[in-house]
């Protein structure tokens, strides 16, 4: 394959390639700008329980397809969010988004209720973590806490100058604006002063509050830019979803829901499916409006943690993107530690978040050829990092794999299954082996067949790849680089069978 450029040219922006210096998040926004192609990032929020959290790791799965710009993870103070052994924290959630689902990641802090000893421990932690972007907020604090004059931070935009201090610009740091004012604030115009002192402090962007009218946002830019305020101001959308979610966040934010939308989805209210479609059809109608307004080219959707009714606004606003680029045959990772990395071993290719947890403590990856690792150590695999790895519950993986399996030939079914994508004797399709973290890859298609049969016979295979000879490097399933060149890999067969086992 020719050489790598520096960089690569994908969907009207110019995307840092692996052997690139790290481009931060405000560049990124500059690039999409200055080429007027649109973008969208997402919000989610820590789940409570790890049954939650295994069903936001598929919503992210999903949403990792179609390339948002980036994704925030909010923070909890009620759920110990700094704590990294704790899987439904906001720290640890947001450090799994970005390192297991490789969506470039925005972590929520807040200022209430924590002192500043623990906040500069809580940056570090992010640093460590790969976490380059910081949502600083004031955020809610503990009811009866009363505030220490010493050691606390009473505003967001004490947060902004102590991330600046500690950190420089190692962090993209944004901050929220309310296009109806802040409720505690004591008028709309003193709000907006406190939001100038945030930016002259250093922040890079602003995201706005949701908000529902066009004629809203409008007003707000037009305001910023009156008193100072020159940076990008995003737009943040709330798709509604629910009758109650909608008077539920309504009373949280103390946003007033105009009569308009209240009169359309009062009649419907008890229907949630109408009251979603209702919600997806005005979210597509305002985000039409922010596009063409010149104002913004990006959009930030308040998920709800709900993937439905924000994918159906992304595609019918057209900003779901379908062409993926493969600058390497695996998707490189968005975490700036790994950025040289150009080589992996075909052995991991079946489990890469297992590789990518055992190689998480590595300062240096090969990007010439797989050499000696001295330097480095496969890490173990510790109960906390299991819980990402197999996020199945026990009883979906005995369905898939099997409660009993009391002969050769029943394990031998296991790996049949698997490869043929057949349901299994519980009736449930075995998508996955504890050597595979996915289905099969669409280049297994070409050697189905043999590996069926092979497996069929105990000949248990866990890791292969077809030979391929001048493939184009645009090829859908095997291309990956520029274009114009081309694709050779040599047949692989990893597995394992007892050695008196022949197969003919």
């Amino acid at each position: 394959m020719g050489e790598i450029n520096n960089k690569q040219e994908c969907n009207g922006l110019r995307k840092s390639s692996m052997k690139n210096n790290f481009l931060s998040l405000t560049d990124q926004m500059k690039l999409r700008m200055s080429s007027n192609d649109p973008w969208f990032s997402l919000e989610f929020f820590p789940p409570k329980t790890t049954n939650g959290a295994r069903d936001l790791f598929d919503i992210m799965e999903c949403f990792a397809e179609s390339q948002p710009l980036f994704c925030d993870m909010t923070w909890h103070l009620k759920n110990d969010p700094q704590n990294l052994e704790k899987p439904t924290s906001s720290l640890c959630m947001a450090s799994t988004m970005l390192n297991y689902f490789n969506l470039p990641t925005m972590l929520h802090i807040t200022s209430g209720s924590q002192s500043v000893s623990e906040i500069k421990n809580i940056l570090i932690k992010a640093k460590d973590q790969g976490i380059r972007n910081i949502l600083a907020l004031r955020g809610d604090k503990f009811p009866g806490h009363v505030a220490s004059t010493v050691d606390e931070l009473p505003y967001a935009v004490d947060l902004v100058r102590l991330i600046r201090k500690e950190h420089g610009d190692h962090f993209v740091i944004v901050v929220a604006g309310y296009p109806s004012g802040h409720p505690e604030c004591a008028s709309y115009e003193e709000d907006l002063k406190h939001l100038k002192e945030k930016v002259d402090a250093g922040a890079d962007f602003i995201i706005t509050q949701l908000f529902f009218e066009m004629d809203t946002f409008e007003k707000y830019v037009k305001d910023c830019r009156e008193i100072g305020i020159t940076c990008p101001i995003l737009p943040g959308i709330l798709p509604i979803q629910s009758y109650l979610s909608l008077r539920h966040v309504s009373k949280l934010t103390q946003l007033s829901v105009p009569e308009e939308i209240l009169n359309s989805i009062t009649p419907i209210k008890d229907n949630d499916e109408a009251v979603r479609n209702f919600g997806v059809h005005h979210a597509v109608e305002l985000g039409k409006k922010l596009l063409n307004s010149g104002l913004t080219k990006g959009m930030h959707f308040y998920t709800l943690n709900q993937r439905f009714a924000t994918t159906a606004i992304l595609k019918q606003l057209g900003l779901l993107n379908e062409e993926i680029s493969k600058p390497l045959p695996w998707k490189p990772s968005v975490n700036y530690v790994r950025l040289e990395e150009e080589i992996r071993p075909i052995f991991w290719k079946g489990r890469r978040k297992s590789y990518i947890c055992r190689t998480a403590d590595w300062n240096k990856f090969p990007n010439g050829r797989w050499g000696n690792s001295s330097h480095a150590s496969f890490g173990n695999l510790t109960d906390y990092y299991m819980f990402y790895l197999n996020y199945s519950s026990n009883e979906e993986q005995l369905k898939s794999l099997g409660f009993q399996l009391e002969t050769e030939q029943d394990v031998w079914n296991v790996f049949y299954c698997f490869i043929k994508g057949h349901e299994n004797q519980n009736g449930v399709k075995v998508t996955h082996i504890p050597w595979s973290d996915d289905a099969l890859s669409p280049e297994t298609s070409l050697i189905a067949d043999q590996l069926a049969y092979l497996n069929k016979n105990g000949v248990l295979t866990i890791n292969s790849q077809p030979a391929i000879n001048g493939f184009s490097s645009t090829h859908p399933i095997f291309g990956w680089g520029n274009p114009g060149g081309y694709v050779y890999q040599k047949v692989i067969n990893i597995f394992f069978s007892m050695c008196s086992k022949y197969v003919y």
